[in-house]
């Protein structure tokens, strides 16, 4: 609720929320929440600048899950209508990343560049970014490089918005 819930700070700072934790936790649900949040933020900022709330465009606020946004890197490459720059483009500049259950897609070092890619972006032009993963610390080290954690980390206002959850699955509980 914190970050969400001054989310102009989020957007000045260029700070990311990071959930991770077990599959089943609510993060998914969480990270969601935050980004519809977010979207009251875009809205006002987009009403300052038109006299006209009749824009239509992109939504600011863009998620994915990180094997779904690998695949479609992947496919860009054996399409005419889809180009890998203008998909990693999207990945990078759109105004808040979410990016659900980072680590399930499989571990390459194409996938890691491409991950790199987006997050080292997003970090060094401070834009918002939230990240939901199963993997703990090592796990995630592992899975991205620990270049990328530490810069997550440090994103996550020094640690502040790395959120471990712990417990027991809710979809296993009824």
């Amino acid at each position: 609720m914190n970050y969400a819930d001054d989310y102009k700070k989020r957007v000045k700072n260029g700070t990311w929320l990071v959930l991770a934790g077990g599959y089943g936790l609510g993060k998914t649900h969480l990270a969601l929440a935050a980004g519809k949040k977010s979207l009251k933020y875009y809205a006002e900022k987009k009403a300052e600048k038109s006299r006209s709330l009749s824009y239509i465009g992109s939504s600011p606020v863009k998620f994915i899950s990180s094997s779904e946004m690998i695949q479609a890197i992947r496919d860009s490459y054996d399409s005419d209508q889809l180009d890998e720059r203008q998909l990693m483009n999207g990945y990078k500049k759109t105004s808040l990343l979410i990016i659900d259950d980072l680590g399930t897609e499989k571990a390459s070092d194409w996938q890691r560049e491409k991950m790199y890619i987006v997050l080292n972006y997003r970090y060094n032009e401070l834009l918002p970014t939230i990240i939901t993963t199963n993997l703990n610390g090592s796990e995630l080290t592992k899975h991205i490089s620990p270049r990328v954690v530490d810069r997550m980390t440090e994103a996550a206002d020094r640690g502040k918005y790395f959120v471990k959850f712990d417990g027991k699955s809710y979809r296993r509980s009824k």
